[in-house]
């Protein structure tokens, strides 16, 4: 059999426009699977395009240039699904059909090979498009649409943009920007799109994704261009001076009545606040509770409503830990994905999925990534369980592959 490692130019065109359309489309389910409210997409449907070119055309598979870790993981990902069956652990089909679906995705940027000047103008336009569609939804234009299906009103007054939810929104234009700011041939565009980006993370109000960027910005924008960094560092005190008064009336009111729901309204209340009033002994304390003593977190304990987000993922640990806990086997292999499909934590799902040999496993695969994007994922993925999303994942993919693109030529 005669195999091909390329495709022709006009097959490319075409999957390079089915890709950049998946990467701009709602979550519109044409297909919802019996039981769940996820279902069949427009990626899906792309991605099975994809693979009937490629076995038609007998293409020769691929991933020199990003996936090969990713696909040989997949290998200790059916082991460690394994020690959980056989644990009485179950493990949701759905999840080795999706990373099927990463494989595949990983083999098309391979086969594609994006212009990086392209994939620019790409997420500088997702960036811009992002921006006036959260203007028109915060000023009730215009409504949401995620997996559950369409709103008309934004769930708890916080919009989505063209994606999911809000912590997709945060993620995905924060990864959006480092993509940007790496490879535009424009320096000024470090500085143009970050404000923006600001924007819809702070309206987002995703805390683990706003001190992620915060945290990563940091560590890329230094290394990238120092003199920009001392500008940026400047800025970032004038502007904390101007709402300085704001945070500290807001946390005022916060202290005088933290658990009445009408001391501060989320409209009223600045993103800001929130961050600057997380009380990090209560967390440290609600986690070793957790993985120490296996205690959950009642509502009656938590400091105020910011945190009814934490203890939903406390009380969703604690069962997936004491699965984990089960035996020596899987505390060293891990259980596999388990039925959970969201567990609200990156972090927790390699270690609970992979066990230590897992997370170990994935360190030395990931040991090439740069630096800010490890500190990225590993701190928006702390109360995020980041890679299930396909858009997330698709962006990351992207990011990396520049990456290694650059280092190559």
């Amino acid at each position: 059999m005669i195999t091909k490692s390329y495709l022709p130019a006009q097959t490319t065109k075409i999957l390079s426009f089915l890709f950049v359309i998946v990467i701009f489309l709602p979550k519109i389910t044409f297909y919802k699977f019996p039981g769940y409210w996820q279902g069949i997409r427009f990626e899906e449907i792309t991605l099975l395009i994809f693979l009937f070119i490629i076995f038609k055309r007998k293409t020769k598979l691929q991933f020199d240039y990003i996936g090969k870790p990713f696909l040989l993981f997949f290998i200790y990902f059916l082991f460690s699904s394994i020690i959980g069956i056989f644990n009485g652990i179950e493990t949701n089909v759905i999840f080795y059909f999706r990373y099927i679906e990463y494989i595949l995705v990983l083999l098309l940027l391979n086969l594609i090979k994006f212009n990086s000047n392209f994939l620019v103008k790409v997420f500088k336009t997702l960036i811009i498009i992002n921006l006036l569609v959260v203007i028109l939804q915060i000023n009730g234009y215009l409504g949401v649409i995620s997996s559950k299906g369409y709103f008309q009103s934004l769930p708890f007054a916080i919009p989505y943009g063209i994606f999911g939810g809000p912590w997709e929104l945060s993620t995905c234009i924060g990864l959006s920007y480092f993509i940007v700011a790496n490879f535009s041939e424009k320096k000024l565009d470090k500085l143009i799109y970050l404000i923006p980006v600001i924007f819809l993370i702070n309206v987002a109000q995703t805390k683990a994704s706003a001190l992620a960027f915060a945290l990563s910005f940091v560590f890329f924008i230094f290394h990238k261009d120092k003199k920009l960094t001392f500008l940026l560092a400047g800025l970032s005190l004038l502007i904390f001076i101007f709402f300085l008064r704001d945070i500290i009336y807001q946390n005022l009111i916060l202290s005088v009545n933290p658990l009445d729901p009408f001391a501060l309204s989320s409209e009223n209340k600045l993103f800001i606040t929130t961050i600057t009033n997380l009380d990090f002994n209560f967390i440290a304390k609600s986690l070793v509770n957790l993985f120490v003593y296996q205690k959950p977190l009642f509502f009656s304990e938590i400091p105020n409503w910011d945190y009814l987000s934490f203890q939903y993922r406390i009380n969703i640990w604690l069962k997936l830990y004491q699965e984990y806990l089960t035996n020596f086997y899987t505390i060293i292999f891990g259980t596999g994905f388990g039925k959970q499909i969201y567990i609200e934590s990156f972090i927790l799902r390699i270690l609970f999925s992979f066990g230590i040999v897992g997370v170990i496993i994935i360190f030395f695969l990931a040991r090439h990534i740069p630096f800010y994007l490890f500190v990225y994922i590993f701190l928006a993925g702390i109360t995020l369980d980041l890679l299930i999303s396909f858009k997330i994942f698709i962006i990351c993919s992207l990011l990396i592959f520049l990456h290694k693109n650059n280092k190559f030529k």
